[in-house]
């Protein structure tokens, strides 16, 4: 039997398996937004209320945000709120930020990020590899790369986790943003006849890497794909500061629309 939220009358699907009182629908309760607009909506009728009947504050207002909208438009807003907080895209950084200061924060706190300003659709990085230092191990991070395209920004990704290679786009903006286009991920071997490719959706800012890593949409290698295309460099200043050799990747994006 399901338990459903007390403010499953105002529209919430929440529910739980446990039998009340459960921490997890208690917890939601709290927090349920539903229940805050109805909150709102209560307090808006009350006589000295300088709200307008049908006007909510975003949930976002804590953080400057001056928008009040509609009840059916608040949760779309709230989603693509540039005042709401998410997480710094660098695979080692736990800071929190708000949207709309992430570009500062990482001009700031990541100063070895690679920047490009109007690129065009498609960018090409070169991935870094060393043997020692990546070969066998479960988890590594390189730095952020972005690039400004439809002038918004993307970053492409490549990140170790559980013993695999992922590389993914990601765009600074909401899930309107990501679903607006998809990329186009390849990698290609220079020594035998061999090419790697991913095509599927661009993730917005909002999603966890170790979600996008479970869920598939990226490309995925193991170390002896990773081997495999890698190009072995020869350059001696590139063995002094101890790689072994480079992965270039190349990400593509492709509007919605032009997608046949």
């Amino acid at each position: 039997m399901s338990y459903k939220c007390a403010n499953s009358k105002h529209g919430c699907k929440f529910s739980v398996q446990r039998r009340p009182p459960s921490a997890e629908l208690t917890g939601h309760e709290q927090q349920c937004d539903f229940g805050r607009m109805v909150q709102q909506g209560d307090s808006m009728t009350k006589p000295g209320s300088r709200r307008r009947k049908n006007n909510f504050e975003c949930i976002h207002s804590s953080e400057g945000c001056n928008f009040k909208i509609e009840h059916s438009e608040l949760l779309d807003h709230e989603n693509d709120c540039e005042y709401r907080k998410v997480q710094c895209p660098d695979g080692l950084c736990s800071d929190v930020v708000v949207l709309r200061e992430l570009v500062e924060h990482i001009k700031r706190v990541h100063a070895d990020a690679d920047w490009e300003e109007e690129s065009g659709d498609t960018a090409l990085r070169n991935w870094f590899i060393s043997r020692e230092l990546h070969f066998g191990s479960k988890s590594n991070n390189w730095v952020l790369n972005l690039w400004e395209h439809d002038r918004m920004l993307f970053v492409a990704r490549f990140r170790k986790l559980g013993g695999l290679w992922y590389s993914w786009v990601t765009v600074l903006g909401g899930i309107r943003d990501a679903m607006g286009y998809r990329c186009i991920i390849n990698t290609a071997s220079a020594e035998v006849d061999s090419r790697l490719t991913y095509e599927g959706p661009v993730h917005c800012i909002d999603e966890p890497e170790s979600e996008v890593c479970k869920s598939g949409d990226c490309l995925v290698m193991n170390d002896a794909m990773i081997d495999l295309y890698m190009e072995k460099v020869r350059r001696i200043e590139v063995f002094t500061e101890g790689y072994d050799g480079r992965l270039p990747i190349d990400y593509t994006l492709k509007r919605d629309d032009q997608i046949a």
